[in-house]
């Protein structure tokens, strides 16, 4: 979870830096049903949230994404370009 920025800012970080390390986004995250799917009861939503809603303007048919067609992405996958110590509290650095 990172604060203090816009949402979805993730989609324009290249390289960034939590505590030690250094991370180097690699793609947009796509989403599948699991995020229905309530952690603690293990109960799938009904209405197929959140992903129905992320759906409506998250979707690669939407334009947001010129990836894989018919995916609907949140968040970025990213690589370690170099590894340190990372801790709840760290701040984020957006290095490019």
């Amino acid at each position: 979870m990172v604060r203090g920025c816009e949402a979805y800012a993730e989609d324009h970080w290249r390289r960034l830096r939590i505590g030690d390390a250094e991370l180097e986004v690699v793609k947009p995250a796509s989403r599948c049903v699991l995020v229905n799917v309530n952690p603690t009861s293990g109960e799938r939503d009904r209405r197929g949230e959140p992903l129905r809603t992320l759906a409506g303007y998250r979707r690669t048919a939407g334009g947001n994404y010129a990836h894989k067609p018919d995916r609907i992405y949140l968040g970025v996958r990213a690589s370690v370009a170099r590894p340190g110590r990372v801790q709840r509290g760290d701040m984020l650095e957006i290095l490019d």
